[in-house]
C-alpha cells in the first residue's frame, strides 16, 4: 500500500501529438545531439544502474521533450490485472491469449469474448489491444523484446510504445530536467495519471471464460453454492514469492491504481454475473493470510490470487439492497444480473433518448439508473427491471427465449421505451413492502411479491 510519496511535478501536457514524428524509442542514458544526455546523472542520477533501459522520448509543440519509461507505460496502459502482465510479458505473444476469437462490431459496439483465465478487470485494457492494431503492436513488443535480448545474453529491458496514435491530453506526475538548450527543457515522467485518448468502442459488453450456454446449468449452480464453506476474510494478508496451492482456488485481489482513462466515463461497459443463493448452515474455516500471483504449483498453503484494479464503489446500491435479498430468497433456477457494469459493478444508466418517458414519483428524469436480472424459473424465464427513484418502480416481463445478454439488454431497453400505459404496465412495489416498520421483513415480503408476478401469465 503506498503511504507516502515525494512532491513531485504534477503537469499537464494538453493536445500532445503521438505518432511516428514526434516520438522516438531511446536508451535512458542516450545523449542527444545539440541537447546532450536525455537524462542528465547530475540532476536525475536514480537512472544510473538502468541506462539500457528504454524510453519513448515525445517532442512536444514547443520544442520541450516528454519521456515516459517504457515500464510505465506498461503499467498505465496494460496494468489492469497481473494476469494481463503476465501474459504481455510471456513469449511469444499471441492474440489468442487475451481474447478468444475476434471481437464482434456492431457500429462501435464492441462484445469481447475474454481469454481463459483472463479477469474481467482487463476488459477494458484487452479490449483496446483487441480494437487497434496499434495497441496490439505495442503490446507484442513487450515480450518480443524481452525475448530478443535474453537469446543473446542481454538483460531484458522491455520495449513498447503508446498504444494508439493521434492527439491527447496527458496528466502525469514527475521531474523537470535541462538540457543544452536550457533549464525545464524535458519532463521525465515518474507516473502517469490520465489520458483522454478514446478507445476504440463506444460500447463495451464482456464476456468471461468459460462461456456455457447462457443461463444454463442454474440448478446444478444452486446445489453447489448451498455446498460450499465459507472463508474468513484473512485479517493481515501478505504477498509471498512462492507458488500458490494447487488446492485452494484462486481469488481476485482488488489493489488501488491511480490509472485515470476519462474516456471511459460516459461510455456503456458492462458484463453479466450470477446471483448466488445464500449458503445454508455454511462451514466456516479459518483464513489463508499467504497470498501468491501467477500458476499455482504447490501444495503450501498459499492462496493463488490475481491481483485487479479494486473497483472504487462494488457495494448494492441502496435501492437494490432489499431486492438483491429477496432474489436471494426466491426458489428459483438461476438469477443472472444483466447490467453489471464498470461503474458500481450493479446498473447501467440510460438516458432519455434510451428510455423515452420513465416517470420516478412525480418528476421526469433525464436519466435512469437501472438494474436488470435474468430469472429462471423451472422452464421459463423472466426479465425484472429495477429503476431508481421514490417509487422503486419495478417492471417485469418475458425474456427472449434462450438469447444471450446482449439481446437480453435489449429487451430490457423496449420495456423501458414503452409509454407508462404501454404493456406490460410498469408495476410498482406495494406500500406493504416499502412502509412496513421492520425493515428486516421487507427483503421476504418482496421475496413473496416476485414469486406471484413470475408465475403470473406475460402481458406480452
Amino acid at each position: 500500500m503506498l503511504v507516502a510519496q515525494p512532491d513531485y511535478d504534477l503537469e499537464h501536457f494538453d493536445a500532445t501529438k503521438i505518432d511516428a514524428s514526434t516520438s522516438v524509442l531511446l536508451k535512458a542514458g542516450s545523449s542527444i545531439p545539440d541537447v546532450g544526455f536525455l537524462l542528465p546523472l547530475r540532476e536525475h542520477p536514480g537512472h544510473l544502474g538502468s541506462t539500457q533501459s528504454y524510453c519513448v522520448c515525445l517532442t512536444l509543440s514547443d520544442g520541450r521533450r516528454l519521456v515516459v519509461p517504457c515500464m510505465e507505460l506498461v503499467r498505465f496502459y496494460f496494468g489492469s490485472s497481473s494476469t494481463l502482465l503476465s501474459r504481455l510479458f510471456t513469449p511469444p505473444l499471441e492474440k489468442a491469449h487475451l481474447f478468444a476469437e475476434a471481437p464482434r462490431f456492431g457500429g462501435q459496439h464492441m462484445t469481447l469474448n475474454l481469454a481463459e483465465g483472463m479477469p474481467l478487470a482487463s476488459k477494458e485494457d484487452v479490449g483496446r489491444i483487441a480494437g487497434n492494431h496499434v495497441a496490439w503492436r505495442a503490446a507484442a513488443a513487450i515480450s518480443a523484446s524481452c525475448a530478443r535480448a535474453t537469446s543473446i545474453g542481454r538483460d531484458a529491458y522491455p520495449q513498447t510504445r503508446f498504444p494508439f496514435e493521434g492527439y491527447t491530453d496527458i496528466v502525469a506526475a514527475g521531474k523537470w530536467l535541462s538540457s543544452e538548450a536550457g533549464s525545464r527543457q524535458t519532463f521525465l515522467v515518474y507516473n502517469l495519471r490520465s489520458c483522454t485518448h478514446p478507445f476504440p468502442f463506444t460500447s463495451l459488453m464482456a464476456r468471461p471464460w468459460p462461456r456455457s450456454d447462457f443461463g444454463a446449468g442454474g440448478s446444478d449452480q444452486l446445489a453447489k453454492a448451498r455446498s460450499m464453506t465459507y472463508e474468513r476474510k484473512p485479517s493481515a494478508p501478505t504477498l509471498r514469492e512462492r507458488d500458490g496451492s494447487k488446492g485452494l482456488a484462486p481469488k481476485d485481489w482488488g489493489a488501488h491504481s491511480n490509472r485515470q482513462f476519462p474516456d471511459l466515463a460516459h461510455k456503456r461497459i458492462w458484463t453479466s454475473r450470477t446471483i448466488p443463493p445464500p449458503i445454508a448452515n455454511a462451514l466456516t474455516t479459518p483464513p489463508v493470510e499467504d497470498l501468491a500471483v501467477g500458476e499455482p504449483g504447490s501444495t503450501a498453503r498459499i492462496r493463488p490470487v490475481v491481483l485487479v484494479e479494486a473497483v472504487d464503489s462494488a457495494r448494492v446500491p441502496l435501492f437494490l439492497r432489499d431486492l438483491v435479498r429477496a432474489l436471494t430468497l426466491l426458489s428459483v433456477t438461476g438469477v443472472t444480473l444483466l447490467t453489471a457494469s464498470s461503474a458500481d459493478g450493479w446498473t447501467l444508466t440510460f438516458d432519455r433518448a434510451d428510455a423515452k418517458r420513465v416517470e420516478l414519483g412525480d418528476r421526469l428524469e433525464s436519466s435512469l439508473r437501472v438494474a436488470a436480472f435474468l430469472v429462471e424459473v423451472l422452464h421459463q424465464r423472466r426479465l425484472l427491471i429495477a429503476c431508481e427513484g421514490d417509487d422503486r418502480a419495478i417492471l417485469i416481463g418475458p425474456a427472449l427465449g434462450d438469447e444471450g445478454p446482449e439481446a437480453q439488454l435489449s429487451a430490457v431497453q423496449a420495456l423501458l421505451c414503452q409509454e407508462l400505459e404501454s404493456q406490460p404496465e410498469p408495476i410498482e412495489t406495494p406500500d406493504l413492502v416499502i412502509d412496513v416498520a421492520d425493515s428486516t421483513t421487507v427483503p421476504a415480503l418482496l421475496a413473496a411479491w416476485i414469486k406471484d408476478h413470475l408465475h403470473a401469465p406475460s402481458t406480452f
